[in-house]
């Protein structure tokens, strides 16, 4: 007997050649290969096959460059993104030493307020202790 035989039930007689899987399988094989691109065995003889191959390669390239633009436009988008985190981390970082600059100034505007206020108690106290003396 020539008749190909299915890949899984080798007993049975092949009726299709999942290209997809690259299997010859027979009817009851066929309902576990959904979506998959099958070919009838008979075309095989007529050359059907090869525009089922054709099609698909042309889908596969079609699928492709579609993929191909929208990864392309994420690359784009992502660069953006990273751009505006440069950006934003910058802005943090000059209102952060903003931040640091104002409150070192405001201890030191302190410090000389409080500087002051001793050396003036410091003067009334002196002039105080001399009067007694």
């Amino acid at each position: 007997d020539t008749t190909a035989k299915c890949t899984v039930h080798i007993d049975t007689a092949a009726e299709f050649c999942c290209l997809s899987c690259r299997m010859i399988l027979c009817y009851d094989c066929f309902a576990d290969h959904p979506g998959h691109n099958m070919v009838l065995l008979r075309d095989f003889d007529s050359g059907a096959w090869l525009e089922t191959v054709n099609e698909r390669i042309e889908q596969l390239s079609h699928q492709h460059a579609t993929v191909e633009g929208k990864l392309n436009q994420l690359r784009v988008e992502l660069a953006a993104v990273d751009a505006q985190f440069e950006k934003s981390c910058s802005e943090l970082e000059a209102h952060f030493d903003a931040i640091e600059t104002f409150i070192a100034q405001q201890r030191r505007d302190q410090l000389a307020a409080l500087g002051g206020a001793y050396d003036a108690r410091a003067k009334t106290l002196k002039a105080t202790i001399s009067s007694l003396e």
